[in-house]
């Protein structure tokens, strides 16, 4: 009789294990505190809004909100990865129809800015930030791609 605690997994056709199983998932960690700093700002601007409504110039003080809200978006869109168009439905969310135009101009000048900056920024200021994220790949792809 074989004994399998002896024999190595190989020779049985099993792989080894790995040492750890949580390298091949995501850092949940990042997933969990990102989902906590949008559930505090979302609640943080409620409470704002809530706040708002309670003053004299509701009105302009809510348009002066919605402005910086609106600002926030546009450098927002501006970086690459980031969900824009859930912030942009976010926004008219808050605000109704009424912030469509907004959100739409908001929105062009989010990708204009993007674009503009990234066609007077040299390569290599991209791939030093992509190399202190730890975005290897990205880096050398960018160094492939560069003219």
């Amino acid at each position: 009789m074989p004994n399998f605690c002896q024999e190595p997994l190989q020779q049985r056709g099993l792989q080894k294990m790995p040492k750890r199983l949580t390298s091949s998932y995501p850092n949940i960690r990042l997933v969990v505190y990102s989902a906590y700093a949008v559930w505090v700002t979302h609640l943080a601007v409620n409470w704002m809004m809530v706040r708002v409504d309670w003053l004299e110039n509701a009105a302009r003080v809510r348009i002066g909100v919605f402005g910086m809200l609106l600002l926030v978006y546009v450098l927002l869109m501006a970086i690459h990865f980031v969900p824009g168009v859930e912030n942009g439905i976010y926004l008219m969310m808050l605000e109704g129809g009424t912030a469509a135009p907004f959100v739409y101009l908001g929105t062009l000048a989010g990708l204009s800015l993007a674009y503009f900056v990234e066609r007077t920024v040299d390569c290599v200021v991209f791939m030093q930030v992509e190399i202190d994220l730890r975005l290897t790949r990205i880096s050398d792809l960018i160094e492939k791609l560069r003219p």
